[in-house]
């Protein structure tokens, strides 16, 4: 499936969906924005995991950097929540807070009912 990211060698980025015997699941490894994708909607509501692009939970681990184009965990999370499916994150930057078990970030993913 393809997807909206950057393309600096015209290789394209790439989502898959695996339809397994007794569950689906959506892996979204790296994407710009989850509204650039006028498919989400569609994989999402088909998927019973959703597996996808968590690199960073706020653009202040930049550290003064170009944004870098990928998805906030709470944008993730604002739009996932729609959707039934089981959200896992992956893909997680190491400047990522949400890697301490015991941080404001890892909070609000569990509150949110993601992984």
């Amino acid at each position: 499936l393809p997807v909206p990211h950057r393309d600096e060698v015209g290789a394209g980025t790439l989502a898959f969906f695996v339809r397994g015997p007794a569950q689906s699941l959506l892996y979204v490894p790296d994407i710009d924005a989850w509204p650039l994708w006028a498919e989400a909607d569609r994989w999402f509501w088909l998927a019973d995991v959703a597996l996808v692009d968590a690199s960073f939970y706020s653009a202040d681990e930049l550290g003064g950097r170009p944004p870098v184009a990928h998805p906030l965990i709470p944008d993730t999370l604002a739009f996932a929540r729609r959707f039934p499916a089981r959200l896992l994150l992956t893909h997680l930057n190491h400047t990522n807070p949400a890697l301490d078990p015991d941080s404001a970030a890892r909070a609000a993913i569990r509150a949110a009912h993601a992984e």
